[in-house]
């Protein structure tokens, strides 16, 4: 019910994370922005979702505003943030049953397509997997 996020500096580098935020406000957007790395939440695909086996309970508070985002709000969110000026991104927090890395790249990738920004030469996304180390981010 009340999310934390973190934004950490050091000298005069900042990287934040947000997740399990539900979704996504003016307040976060603003406390994330100009960041130079941000780690987002990515956790469901909708569709995947609705077709789970989780309870309908569960299905309900995931896609609600006391949840997790979706890869399509997530790649909205990145692409608003791009478009800021921000071009450091790591996904994450990927729901081990209604998602899956491949298809969050894509999701986002798509996003992006849409307004034109593309991955590797106008930002840098990466994607968290879950039990699996991710490399190593320098500042």
């Amino acid at each position: 019910n009340d999310p934390v996020g973190f934004r950490l500096k050091v000298s005069n580098k900042e990287i934040a994370i947000a997740t399990d935020i539900g979704k996504m406000t003016r307040s976060i957007l603003s406390s994330i922005e100009k960041t130079d790395i941000l780690l987002l939440e990515s956790n469901h695909d909708k569709d995947m979702l609705k077709l789970s086996k989780y309870p309908y309970k569960l299905k309900r508070r995931i896609m609600s505003d006391k949840g997790h985002l979706s890869n399509d709000m997530a790649g909205k969110v990145v692409a608003y943030l791009a478009e800021q000026g921000m071009t450091r991104f790591i996904l994450g927090h990927l729901s081990e049953k209604s998602n899956f890395p491949e298809l969050v790249y894509q999701t986002v990738k798509n996003i992006l397509k849409e307004k034109e920004i593309k991955i590797e030469e106008d930002i840098d996304l990466t994607i968290s997997e879950r039990n699996r180390l991710g490399s190593i981010v320098t500042l």
